[in-house]
């Protein structure tokens, strides 16, 4: 480990409000990749300006995974999500570092085998794009995750009374919007969250090395949060004071990803950053469009509530009409998944089923989506998967 020089605090820049482009993740089947004019767009006007800005997704890519392709917890790696917003960098382990940076008294540039004599965290995480769909839900995963705790390395640097923040900066580089600033991958979260317990700087999933595509030879992993903020192939962790605004990641329009946004904002409360996963269950077979014998089957899936536990999954074979309770098949832990499972005798004809669960907090999965809300984030509403038995 050595330490890194301490560099310059970072530029100011005011916060702008002008009109943003969110980019809803489009689910696809098979292993298609999204780009350019196919990728889904949304335009939200925000307060105090009429300026376009148009999400550049050239190099961007989206990949679905199958989830629900095994009964088994654990998603295999070859069945995870991808989700880049540019291309893939190609890193070493002999050249790739990670400067530990800004507000801090003590700066650290990290090597590989720093992440591996480091205390290790390990546990199993769903990691949930926040653009995952309602109905087929192929942005998620959850694995066995292994890596270097990031709260040892925020401590050893020794950040400075007044940090609240960190920014978290990938290698991967590219216009995010166009005509704006070209800028790595890049996110801030609160320094409480860098400082959890469960934070990671990644190197394995599912007891192997992470591959190439999902951020070898590290990355960030926030066990809880939605997926965007667990940057790929990390580079920089960048502790923030309160005073400081990274000119180069606001004028790149980094900022303006991952907001709610509403038809009428004054009804909106809290902060608009989308974050915590929320809880959501999903109907893994039978699948969409599914046509059955008449009889009994077993209606399964998995329900998971990112930093609580679930405490029930329900069942309706009727569109929402009536609801039973469903099985969970084990012990539902913060931030993985739980199977559930639900017997069912299918008669003949048409069905629409649901279900919808509950979190340790009290929180239960909403039967419809928020018609106030204009983004395409946080699907966690209870949609039907209809089927048919002859």
């Amino acid at each position: 480990m050595i330490p890194a020089n301490k560099g310059p605090s970072s530029t100011s820049l005011s916060r702008r409000t002008w009109l943003t482009t969110l980019s809803r993740s489009l689910i696809l089947s098979g292993t298609q990749v999204l780009s350019g004019g196919t990728f889904g767009r949304r335009a939200a006007l925000w307060p105090q300006t009429d300026r376009p800005l148009r999400v550049d997704e050239s190099s961007a890519k989206v990949v679905p995974g199958t989830p629900g392709s095994t009964e088994d917890a654990i998603t295999p790696v070859g069945q995870f999500y991808l989700r880049n917003h540019h291309e893939e960098p190609k890193l070493t382990l002999a050249s790739w570092k990670l400067k530990i940076e800004g507000k801090v008294a003590r700066p650290l540039q990290l090597t590989f085998s720093d992440l591996l004599e480091a205390p290790v965290t390990k546990l199993e995480a769903v990691l949930e794009c926040a653009g995952n769909g309602a109905t087929t839900g192929v942005l998620v995963a959850c694995g066995y995750w292994e890596g270097a705790s990031l709260s040892h390395f925020l401590k050893q640097a020794a950040p400075e009374p007044n940090a609240d923040r960190i920014m978290l900066v990938g290698s991967d580089q590219g216009h995010l919007l166009e005509g704006e600033t070209s800028y790595p991958y890049a996110r801030i979260a609160s320094l409480e969250q860098g400082l959890s317990p469960e934070a990671m700087v990644a190197f394995r999933l599912n007891d192997q090395f992470l591959p190439r595509r999902h951020g070898f030879p590290a990355r960030a992993l926030f066990p809880g949060l939605y997926a965007m903020n667990s940057v790929k192939w990390l580079e920089r962790v960048v502790v923030l004071g309160p005073q400081d605004w990274p000119a180069a990641f606001y004028s790149s329009g980094m900022d303006l990803l991952y907001v709610r946004t509403f038809n009428d904002p004054a009804a909106s409360s809290g902060t608009n950053r989308v974050s915590d996963v929320l809880i959501k269950s999903q109907i893994v077979s039978p699948a969409p469009g599914a046509r059955i014998a008449a009889g009994p089957h077993a209606i399964w899936g998995f329900a998971w509530a990112g930093k609580h536990t679930v405490r029930s999954v329900q069942t309706s074979v009727d569109g929402g009409k009536h609801w039973q309770e469903a099985a969970l098949q084990g012990a539902s832990r913060p931030f993985g998944w739980v199977k559930w499972s639900f017997a069912w005798q299918a008669s003949r004809g048409e069905h629409a089923l649901m279900c919808r669960a509950q979190d340790s907090a009290g929180n239960w999965q909403p039967l419809e989506r928020d018609p106030n809300r204009r983004d395409g984030y946080e699907l966690n509403w209870c949609a039907p998967v209809n089927c048919s038995a002859r």
